[in-house]
């Protein structure tokens, strides 16, 4: 069973609970740690048309936003866009083990 005191979250399902309750503090009650890697925080922080999550973001100080850019094995650029293939890159080095990510393909690698 995997281990669920940490997790590796990607930016749909970030922005799914900014959406849904205006903040990310249910993951601050559910884990221990929750890891955003540098590729998924810099998403964010474009803030697509309308800027949408990057207070809530900015805000939730308690989070593990990597700085450095992950080192992402080949397959997992040529199978999975860039922020789903940093989560699993980051959860593998880690060994960190459960993710979420929204991605069908993402979640099954």
């Amino acid at each position: 069973m995997p281990e669920t005191s940490r997790i590796v979250i990607n930016t749909g399902p970030i922005l799914a609970l900014i959406a849904g309750l205006g903040n990310l503090l249910l993951l601050k009650d559910l884990y221990k740690e929750v890891h955003v890697p540098a590729e998924v925080g810099l998403e964010i922080m474009a803030g697509g048309k309308s800027d949408f999550g990057i207070q809530q973001f900015a805000d939730a100080s308690w989070l593990n936003k990597w700085k450095t850019e992950q080192t992402i094995s080949p397959f997992l650029t040529n199978t999975l866009d860039l922020g789903e293939a940093a989560v699993v890159q980051l959860a593998l080095s880690e060994k960190i083990g459960t993710v979420c990510i929204d991605e069908a393909v993402g979640r099954r690698i």
